[in-house]
């Protein structure tokens, strides 16, 4: 199992999730064919013929391009060049997906503990190697995440420039074809249900729904079925917050103190130093930290409240590092800002958002408001990973009350009618639909500016991503709830923007491969996204299936759980019910089955695989199981309260 979890660990960090930050140094191949990064904590050694580094674990990596007709010659003309003795077959071969529809394919050898892999990309007669060489497996673990950075920062000089290129009008042939593929590609990815919208210059030209609003008693999916957004939401927030700017209710530079003296962080100095921007651009200083979200249902100030107990891990504007609370929290103070009473702030900025945004753009199927949303029929119902039925399954529809409390970072519902007239503003930098000015050009164009660099490349702005496609400015944002995935991104020098939403967890290559198949209609590209988010999506599905059934359990012994039953803090409660031992939070009852092999140790099961819960005398510690593979190792300590 561990052989395979090392790799499953490189792979999904390429598919999708961010690396932890660091420094790093560009490195350029000596004959122009290619650069990466190196991260600052590896040392350049000399090499002939090719670029090699080296860690204080013993782990080298070797960096070079080689003449190759096939990714097997490649292999061979690599351990020629790297060491020539070197005798040995791969124990597995693995296809790796990359930003930018790049695939390398990994050869794995293990022998005797130690660890190599070379990983080869073949474009256009020339193959792209990367010969990854650790002492144990313990040091290819340690090192295996810069690996990752310095695979996703790789650019061969050749790669596809259309800077200038003007895209053809999306037409109604685009349009037939476009249906045709999203059809094609539901099943494959598990996709129960989507919408699709598509827009340019200044235009809705497509707008699609495409299966099932749920598998047992649904209905067709339309333009108008109402999805959760998730993150997405951010970059309304942001929006909001440079129309205050606009009236001058704030600037972007004042300090969060002057706007709320009672704001309050862990290190007071941090919370001193904060501007209004660094409220949406992720580089606070505060890393993600999202477990109280799913424990407890807290109010607006109990969020602001709260950022006092959050950790921090870096000066602001250092790092880059998610936070939903931060935005929240920068969403609730600006309904604060505007007039906003205190101890009202939720319905306050759920009120802006309708007055200053959706009433304006003509988004009359948008709101904030979940029980609104879920009225009627027309709305989509989640679905997540269930180990029982190792894929995707119906989730309940009450756990996606969690983003409530954190509106401003993730809470809407939306249809891609409404999304399509939201990205016409956006495109338009300001213009709504009708004509009329909602935001100041300049204010919307800085939510839309790089403040922070992400590790693998692009930057975050405030509620937005800005990446690269191709040469072009790629400006998205997608969004994650519990069982729905939203993928939002233009590209402002062309005029086209694609949305999708779908009603599965982390659907994001499904959203991306649709995003990208369109702007290869329009500039007439070969279709090498579908492969590789065809690719990325599997493996992903498979790092759920194998990390998870990796934790083994077995039957709680209830006298002995006996010991663990009580109240937590943030309102987790553990008990014996009907014979077994569970855990409620404000959204769910989770059943627990006991790890084996450790003590006072359980974990989730079923639908809820994925966390996994250690006791002692006075706490119980909340670990989630995917985390380190997702790149968000995340925990929680909560000290008991009562017996």
């Amino acid at each position: 199992m561990k052989r395979l979890l090392f790799v499953l660990t490189v792979v999904c960090l390429l598919v999708a999730v961010p690396v932890l930050a660091q420094d790093v140094t560009p490195y350029s191949d000596p004959d122009g064919q290619f650069t990466a990064d190196i991260p600052a904590v590896w040392t350049q050694i000399d090499a002939e013929g090719y670029g090699l580094f080296e860690h204080e674990t013993g782990t080298t990596i070797a960096l070079f391009a080689l003449p190759a007709a096939d990714k097997d010659a490649a292999l061979a003309d690599a351990w020629a060049l790297v060491d020539p003795a070197f005798e040995g077959e791969p124990v597995q071969v693995t296809d790796l997906p990359a930003p930018g529809g790049v695939i390398w394919t990994q050869y794995l050898y293990i022998s005797d503990g130690v660890v190599d892999a070379v990983l080869v990309q073949l474009t256009n007669g020339t193959a792209y190697i990367v010969v990854f060489r650790t002492p144990d497996m313990a040091a290819a673990q340690a090192t295996s995440p810069d690996l990752n950075v310095m695979l996703l920062s790789f650019k061969p000089s050749d790669t596809l420039d259309l800077s200038g290129v003007a895209p053809a009008q999306f037409d109604d042939a685009m349009a037939e074809d476009l249906t045709d593929y999203v059809n094609s590609q539901l099943e494959t990815y598990a996709t129960l249900g989507a919408s699709v919208a598509v827009v340019q210059n200044g235009e809705v030209v497509y707008t699609q729904g495409f299966g099932q609003t749920a598998d047992e008693d649904g209905q067709p999916v339309t333009a108008d079925t109402r999805f959760m957004i998730g993150s997405t939401t951010k970059s309304m927030t942001s929006l909001l917050a440079a129309m205050l700017v606009d009236e001058g209710v704030w600037d972007w530079n004042d300090l969060v103190v002057d706007v709320y003296p009672d704001f309050v962080l862990f290190d007071m100095d941090v919370a001193g130093e904060l501007r209004v921007r660094d409220l949406f651009n992720m580089s606070s200083g505060v890393p993600r930290f999202d477990f109280p979200l799913f424990l407890q249902m807290m109010t607006a100030e109990e969020i602001i409240a709260d950022m006092a107990n959050l950790p921090i891990t870096a000066a602001p504007g250092e790092q880059f590092q998610y936070s939903n609370q931060m935005v929240a929290t920068g969403g609730y103070l600006a309904a604060l800002a505007a007039g906003g009473e205190y101890g009202a702030l939720y319905d306050a900025y759920a009120d802006l958002m309708k007055t200053q945004i959706f009433e304006p753009l003509g988004m009359e199927n948008t709101t904030l408001d979940f029980d609104a949303a879920t009225m009627g029929a027309d709305f989509a119902l989640p679905y997540a990973f269930n180990l029982d039925v190792d894929g995707f399954a119906p989730t309940p529809l009450e756990y996606e009350r969690f983003a409530t409390q954190i509106a401003p970072a993730g809470a809407v519902w939306s249809t891609a009618n409404d999304m399509a007239q939201y990205m016409i503003m956006e495109l338009n930098g300001g213009v709504a639909p009708d004509g009329t000015r909602i935001v100041s050009e300049d204010n919307l164009r800085a939510t839309q500016s790089p403040e922070i660099a992400m590790p693998g490349g692009g930057s975050y702005g405030m509620g937005w991503m800005i990446m690269d496609y191709k040469g072009l400015t790629y400006i998205q944002h997608g969004g994650n709830t519990g069982g729905f995935t939203s993928t939002f991104g233009f590209l402002p020098d062309a005029g086209i923007g694609v949305l999708v939403l779908a009603n599965r967890a982390i659907d994001n290559s499904f959203g991306s491969a649709v995003s990208e198949y369109v702007f290869e209609q329009v500039f007439d590209l070969e279709h090498t996204s579908t492969t590789f988010y065809q690719t990325a999506d599997s493996q992903l599905r498979t790092l759920f299936s194998q990390v998870l059934a990796s934790v083994q359990t077995e039957d709680v012994d209830l006298d002995a759980a006996e010991a663990v039953v009580g109240t937590y803090e943030r309102g987790l409660e553990v008990s014996i019910q009907d014979g077994e031992l569970v855990a409620t939070t404000a959204y769910q009852t989770l059943t627990l089955k006991a790890v084996r092999g450790e003590t006072n140790a359980y974990a989730t099961t079923e639908m809820d695989a994925g966390t996994k819960l250690t006791f002692s005398d006075d706490s119980v510690t909340l670990e989630s199981i995917l985390g380190p593979y997702l790149g968000e190792p995340q925990t929680i300590t909560l000290m008991r309260v009562e017996s």
